[in-house]
């Protein structure tokens, strides 16, 4: 049985999921867990009318150097990706599998900032990852990374070079460029040991998952973040998980 659930419903019971675009960040290959393991795969879905999206206000002065002669910047609008059937992309999905361990790249893992856009959209990476913003544009970017829980900065990075930053807590950062202001993307900092993004579809998996009841953690820039609970049966499987992700409604101010 499929378990179809709605975000305003799942706040209150702690049940719901998230999503990521086009990046195949699946982390089961680098974390280190028992050899008998088994897959949770699923969906997550956009609740309600799909929302008309604005393409991002590119201007052409600030946008000279971005991309090839004759070849305009990408504009489209990647912070709520809603696709075919209202699969939700760029949604981090993860859990934490007891006594597994996951290896850190010992190489920075690069952020490109490329065609004045940060690609891909959303990078996930384990607590302690050093991570190398590249310039691989014809004009001067900065990175300004708005975090709490690390050590945020705003530094400029010149054509061909790279800024690093080594993150040791988990939090999801928001990564931007003054120069040009419709460049945002994210790096999410995890302490999971198994996590993917959503594609395209909404889909994701989670392999080498051992057998046992899990929390199920998910997380969306727009949509924001909520847990559900998954098991794995001692044969590897477990029902598909659909979810269902709505807007969060905004607070009203009762007059007294």
């Amino acid at each position: 049985m499929k378990q179809t659930l709605s975000l305003l419903a799942l706040l209150g019971l702690a049940v719901l999921s998230s999503v990521a675009f086009g990046v195949d960040q699946d982390a089961t290959s680098d974390s280190k867990g028992p050899a008998s393991a088994g897959v949770i795969t699923g969906r997550i879905l956009f609740e309600g009318e799909k929302p008309k999206v604005k393409p991002l206000t590119v201007a052409a002065a600030q946008s000279v150097g971005c991309c090839a002669g004759g070849v305009a910047v990408d504009d489209q609008d990647r912070s709520l990706l809603i696709g075919e059937k209202l699969g939700i992309a760029n949604v981090v999905v993860s859990l934490k599998v007891k006594d597994a361990k996951v290896k850190v790249s010992e190489k920075p893992v690069v952020y490109n900032q490329t065609a004045c856009r940060f690609e891909p959209h959303v990078l996930v990476v384990p607590v302690g990852t050093t991570v190398s913003f590249k310039n691989s544009d014809r004009c001067v970017h900065n990175v300004h990374l708005y975090a709490f829980q690390n050590s945020g900065f705003n530094r400029a990075v010149p054509e061909g070079k790279d800024t690093k930053g080594t993150f040791k807590r988990a939090e999801s950062i928001k990564v931007s460029c003054d120069i040009h202001p419709w460049m945002t993307g994210y790096v999410v900092v995890t302490d999971a040991t198994h996590w993917a993004l959503t594609d395209a579809k909404g889909s994701f998996s989670l392999k080498g998952i051992p057998a046992g009841t899990y929390e199920l953690q998910v997380w969306h820039e727009k949509l924001g973040k909520a847990k559900t609970e998954v098991t794995v049966t001692a044969e590897g499987t477990g029902e598909p998980i659909e979810l269902k992700m709505a807007p969060k409604k905004p607070r009203t101010r009762r007059r007294k």
